[in-house]
This record gives C-alpha cells, structure tokens and sequence, in this order.
C-alpha cells in the first residue's frame, strides 16, 4: 500500500494517525519515509493536527521525528496548540522547546497570543509571554491579543497582558478599542471591564464613529457596565428604582407593551427583566402563547429573556406547560421547537393529542409532525389514550398515521374494546390507510372484545376492503412485510396475494434467500397464470437465482411443459443461459423431456448452443440416453435435434462427439447401462453420419468406450461400418487390450486380441474377473 496517498481533503495516512491516542501508527508509517511536513488542503500538518487535538503523547513523538512546527504555507503547530478546548500549555511549552516561532502568522496574521487570548487561556497566555511573545502584534484586522481579551471578556488573560504593558488604547480597524470591545461583547461582563480600567483603558476614547465605549454598552442595553464607565450616563426611567414600581407592575407593564407591539418600551425593560426569576420568566411566554397573531412578541421574549432550551428546575419545562394549553398553543409551541426545546418524557405525541380534540387544524398537525421528526415518544400513551395510533386513526389522521407506523409503532395494539387500528381503519373504509397497516404488519384476523376481526366487519359492511384482509391460502407473515414475502407467495400459486403485494409496492423482482424471484418460484411451482401475471407486471424473465436458473429453467427443470409454453409464448428468449449448463435446451436434453424439447426448438432455441465445456443439447440426450434405456424417446429428441440443424461432428472441450458420449466414453468403465438400447442408437447416429473414428482428449475412441462397458453389441455395430482397430489411447493401449484388461474377454476377442479367449463356465467360477475400481 502506498503510504503517501492522499484523499479528496490532502490528509495522508500520517495526517489521520495525528488523531489516534497512541503513536504506534505513525511510527509504522514513519518506518516507510512519509513526509512528515506533508500539508493537507485545510494547511495542516501532522503535527498541527496533532496539536489541536491536545494530543501531546503524539505530538512529542512528531517532534522528536523530525516534524517542524512551522512549515512554509501551512498553520503553525503553536496557533494550533494555543487554540485547543482546554487551558493546557503542555503542548505550547513542548512546541516552544523545539524551538516553534512563538510569533508565527497564521491566516490573517494571526499570532498564538491572538488565538490564545480570544479562547481565554490564561496559562498558555503567560507561556507565550514568558516565552518573548509581543502583545503589540496586529492582525490584518488591526486586532491585539488585548482586544481579542477583552471580546472573550477573560479578565485573567487582560491581567496577564497588562504586565507586558501593551498599548492600552490601540485601536482596530473599525477604529475601536479594548475596552470599546468589552463594553459591547455578550461574552464580556463587568470584571473584564474593570480590568481595563484597571489597567489605565482611557474611558472617554472615541471610535471613528464618535461613540464612546459607555455610548456602544449603551445601545447594547447593558446598564450594569453603562454605570460602571459613567455613573451619570442618561439611562431609562424603568431602570430607576423609584419609578420601576414592583415586579408586578413591571409584569403587566412589559405584557402591555408586547402585546401592543411597543418595542421601545420592552426594549428599556429588558435589562431589569433578565434579572427576574426564571419562572417569571416564563410566565411571560405562557400568558402570550394562547394567541397565534403574538408570534412576534414571542419571539422577542426568546430572544431576550427567555430560554427555550433551558433544562426544569422543579416543575416541567416550558415546553410541557404551553403542551397544556393546547389547542390555541399549538403556534408557540411550534416556536419553540423551532428554537431547539428540549421533547423529552413519555407519551409526549399522546399528550399533545389529548389536549387538541379532533379534527386538528393545519397548525395542530405541524406540531405533531415536528415533534415525531424531533425525536418525541410516539409510543407511549394517557390514561385516556394508550395509544397514539388508536387516536390517528379515529381522526382520521392518515398521514400522521401512517408516519408513526413508518417509525415501528405496533399496528396491532388494542384499545379497552380489543379493537386494533385496523379494525378503526376499516370502520371509516380508509383505504389507504389499511393498505398502509397490512403493508407494516397489522394482523386481519385478529378479534376485539365481541369477536369481530377486521375482515368480519368489511363482509358485514360489504365493503370493498374484504379484499384486502383475506389471505386465505398465502398467510400474512404478522410482521412488516419485505420484497422477499413476494416469491414466497408465488411459491403457494396464490395469485390475488401477489396482486395484492404488487400494489403494496413490494418489488416485482424482489428475490428471497436464494436470489429466486416470484417469477422464478411461480415458473418452478407451475402456476401459469401468475407467471403471466407477473410477465404483465414486467417481472425481468432474465434474473438468475444464485445457484443461476431463470424461470424458463425453472419450468424446464420441473418439467412444466405448459408453463416453458407459456413463457416462450410471452417473449422469454428460449436461448437464455443457465450458469454451468448452457441452454434451457441443454436442460430439457439432459431431462428427457422431448415435449419441451419440441417446444424450445419451435420457439427458436439454437440446437448448437453451447455451454461453458463446449457440450450442446445433441451432447446431453447421449449422456441421457446412455443411462435412460429408452431407445423410442432418445431416438425422437435426436431426429428433431437434427432436423433443427444440430451436428453429430460437434465436439465438446474434452474432444467428445455425440456417439463417443453415448457409448459411455464420460462414465467410469462397467457404469450401468442397456447395452441393446445403445446397440439400436449406434447403428442409428452411424447411419446417420456420426464418425466411427473420433477420439477424445484421452485418446478414447468409440471402440475404447464400448470395451469399458462391455458393449459388444455396438462393438460389432462399429466394426461393420469400419471403425479402425489399431488406434490407441493415452497410455498405448488399443481397445483389445482395454477390454482384456477389464475382463471383458469375449470383447477383447471380437476386436481381435490374439490368443484371447473366451472362457468356461468352470474357469470363470474358479477365476471370476475382478470387478472395475
């Protein structure tokens, strides 16, 4: 394997063995001379990768192999390092003490002191210091390491900097500076602030735009760092404790002015109101959400001061008290959704439709849908709903329905009368959703309380749908149903099942365990009707099972006359080819069968088809014939085979013709055979123009296989018609002398072996021939 391959993103081998806790496989790949500086397309080495991991074990190995932490159009390991989830200088001091730059520029000219400082690290901070780290350095933003402190509003990292007395009142270049930052950064509080001012931060420094620091926390709304930059700064009347009243009053007052739009009024009161309890809170989003035209200042509470993924304290989260308010709450609650609410608990999806009476309305339906996509309990139930399937179903809710069977509710519950979904689906004559309920399991012959199954209550209502629930012959599996359900209710013949699991939409090419489709099982079990019925519904004729049989083989193999007919009849190629035999008409050779023999050749099968061995049908009824012993069927296969234009010439891989393998030159020598039927057959192929003189790839002739049986009937048969007898096989030997060395003497004697023969009844019961191995 190569081990500098690189994949769509550059990252060599190297690259991901940086993530692995342990260096063994670094090292392995080290042992293969990686580059170890290698750069990937986001400009990270090994190394760098190494480092933002914080994983120091291998870090230090990287360095002791000769990794450089500063590579030529790649990301510093040191910013890397300085930037990791946690305060841990570990690897910053084991970069610094390979001698890392500690002023290296990353992207933007960013330094580790920058990177350090943004993520409020304040002892890698220091590290860096102690290490000659100037502070002063910009970015291409015009960016100190003090400011970036001042944003992440770490009042540790702003004192570690100040001891390097860094320009305390440089500016950006948006032209603001450190503490104009801290005053309107959300991660910024008041000890960050204070630590500037501390430091000597000059208060009353302008931005380009004239605002102050105190004029930008100002429009920020945070009063509480206004006051601290300027105790006499104008501030709003809500914020002056004589005028605010109690927290009732500003209650009221703050509903008021949301529910009238009043945004400059909330907008004053929003300092004082985050500092409210939580409940309270949410007290406010609660006596809002009854109104769906409210959404606006719903969602000025939530953007403000109320949180939607906020965990309970005591009671329920916010989420499960609007739930309760439901069906007028139904938008809020999908509002906070939208802002990630937290749809835990059991049975939530049964709550929701418990407090909203059918039918739903668009909004109602929203809500559950978005609470299903979000991962809430479907399956749990109320006191008065155990089932939130029941419940669908009966508000006729067939999309919600069919959603929850979709994600494994069980479609044979009960309710306290007994009844199933199904049962409910076939009261309201829903269709769809019945086919919907079969399709994931539901189970039609189950009874309720007073005994009746869903399909009695279709006959009773004479509805169409008793169609759909009786499976009487091919039995429903009680179970999802899969592609492979399909072949196996073709095996049965029950044609209205596979109908009706066509319209399920299985597959009509689905295969089951052994790669047989149903056209194959319905071909193989002879049921023609629903062979072309599946042929009608576009089944693919030419799919193999995976012992390599289609269907027109399967017919042919359960000699199924009428259905090879009705195939052929429908298109099927009579030519198709079965893995390791060739033709249908190989098979049908092999099988004896002449009818379908005739039928194939009527259709078009080419008698010279070949398999992989180079055998042909004319080569399969001698073998056939061979063992069969009947000479009326062989001889009728062989005149139709040739009257179709098939050769007695042709000759397989192993050098065999039609006679040779008729006289048995495949089988070992004495195999069981009718030696006059095959005597009748010889004499008729020899008439017919068969070669006396062929020999196989062992040297075999036909004279050679007729004294391995002993046949010599056909012996004599060849000779007539001039078979030589000199010609040898493999291993020198003439047929004489095979049949002599058999113990076929009267053979060996017909063929002309001098000085053999035949002996006595008294010599072969004192020294009867052995038996061939």
């Amino acid at each position: 394997a190569d081990a500098c391959a690189v994949d769509a993103a550059g990252n060599t081998p190297l690259h991901h063995a940086a993530r692995c806790a342990s260096p063994i496989i670094a090292a392995l790949l080290l042992d293969t001379k990686v580059d170890v500086d290698a750069v990937n397309r986001e400009g990270m080495t090994a190394l760098g990768i190494a480092a933002a991991a914080a994983n120091w074990d291998l870090l230090a190995f990287l360095l002791e192999h000769r990794a450089r932490p500063d590579v030529d159009n790649a990301r510093p390991a040191l910013v890397c390092a300085a930037g990791i989830a946690e305060d841990d200088p570990v690897g910053v001091r084991l970069l610094l003490k390979h001698r890392a730059r500690v002023d290296a520029r990353a992207a933007l000219e960013r330094t580790a002191l920058h990177t350090a400082a943004l993520a409020g690290h304040v002892r890698i901070v220091e590290v860096l210091l102690a290490a000659g780290a100037d502070p002063n350095l910009v970015d291409q933003r015009g960016t100190t390491a003090l400011m970036e402190a001042a944003r992440a509003g770490s009042a540790g990292t702003i004192h570690a900097l100040g001891k390097r007395k860094p320009e305390l009142d440089r500016r950006d270049g948006t032209g603001r500076s450190a503490l104009m930052h801290a005053a309107q950064a959300r991660q910024a509080g008041e000890d960050a602030v204070r630590a500037l001012l501390a430091l000597g931060c000059d208060r009353n420094l302008a931005a380009d735009d004239g605002r102050r620091a105190v004029d930008l926390a100002a429009l920020a709304g945070r009063w509480p760092i206004v006051a601290q930059l300027d105790p006499a700064y104008p501030r709003p009347s809500s914020l002056d404790p004589p005028a605010t009243g109690t927290l009732d009053d500003q209650h009221a007052h703050l509903l008021d002015a949301l529910r009238f739009g009043h945004w400059n009024v909330a907008d004053e009161l929003a300092a004082c109101v985050r500092e409210w309890p939580r409940a309270m809170r949410e007290q406010l989003y609660l006596a809002l959400c009854d109104d769906p035209a409210l959404g606006a200042a719903r969602c000025w509470l939530l953007n403000h001061v109320v949180e939607a993924l906020a965990p309970p304290d005591d009671g329920a989260p916010l989420l499960g008290r609007v739930l309760e308010q439901l069906p007028g709450s139904a938008q809020a609650a999908l509002e906070l959704l939208q802002r990630g609410a937290p749809v835990g608990g059991a049975g939530l999806v049964a709550r929701v439709l418990q407090y909203s009476p059918a039918p739903l309305d668009a909004t109602q339906r929203a809500l559950v849908q978005e609470l299903v996509a979000r991962g809430a309990d479907p399956f749990g139930g109320t006191d008065a709903a155990p089932s939130t399937l029941h419940v669908l179903v009966a508000a006729a809710e067939d999309g919600l329905a069919t959603t929850l069977l979709r994600r494994g509710c069980d479609p044979n519950l009960r309710d306290g009368r007994g009844d199933t979904p199904l049962h409910l689906a076939v009261a309201r004559d829903a269709h769809a959703l019945v086919r919907e309920l079969l399709l994931q399991g539901a189970n039609p012959d189950v009874a309720n309380a007073c005994g009746e199954t869903p399909l009695g209550l279709a006959l009773t209502r004479n509805s169409t749908l008793a169609h759909w629930l009786d499976w009487s012959r091919w039995r429903l599996p009680l179970r999802p149903l899969r592609d492979e359900d399909l072949p196996d209710a073709a095996a049965v013949g029950d044609l209205d099942a596979v109908t009706r699991l066509l319209q399920l939409g299985l597959s009509v090419d689905a295969t089951d365990a052994r790669g047989a489709t149903a056209l194959i099982r319905a071909a193989g079990a002879g049921h023609a009707a629903l062979a072309v019925h599946l042929l009608d519904a576009g089944a693919d004729f030419t799919r193999l099972a995976h012992g390599g049989v289609h269907a027109l083989a399967a017919a042919v193999s359960a000699r199924r006359e009428a259905i090879v007919r009705t195939l052929l009849s429908h298109g099927v190629s009579p030519d198709l080819r079965i893995a390791g035999i060739g033709t249908s008409l190989t098979l049908a050779c092999a099988l004896g069968e002449a009818r379908i023999v005739e039928a194939l050749l009527e259709a078009g099968a080419d008698p010279e088809a070949a398999d992989a061995q180079g055998g042909t049908p004319l080569h399969a009824i001698a073998q056939y014939a061979f063992g069969c012993g009947d000479v009326v069927i062989a001889r009728s296969m062989f005149e139709r085979l040739l009257r179709a234009g098939a050769k007695l010439t042709t000759r397989n891989r192993g050098n065999q013709d039609a006679l040779l393998i008729l006289l048995g030159a495949r089988e070992p020598p004495g195999a069981r055979c009718d030696a006059e039927a095959l005597r009748l057959l010889c004499d008729w192929l020899v008439d017919r123009g068969a070669p006396v003189d062929t020999q196989d790839a062992r040297g075999v002739g036909a004279l050679h296989a007729c004294a391995l049986h002993g046949l010599i009937g056909c012996v004599r048969v060849l000779k007539a018609r001039g078979a030589p007898l000199d010609l040898v096989d493999a291993f020198g030997r003439t047929a004489a002398q095979v049949a002599s060395l058999i113990g076929y003497v009267d053979v060996a004697a017909e063929l002309g072996l001098g000085g053999a023969t035949i002996p006595g009844p008294r010599q072969t019961l004192r020294n009867p021939a052995r038996a061939p191995d």
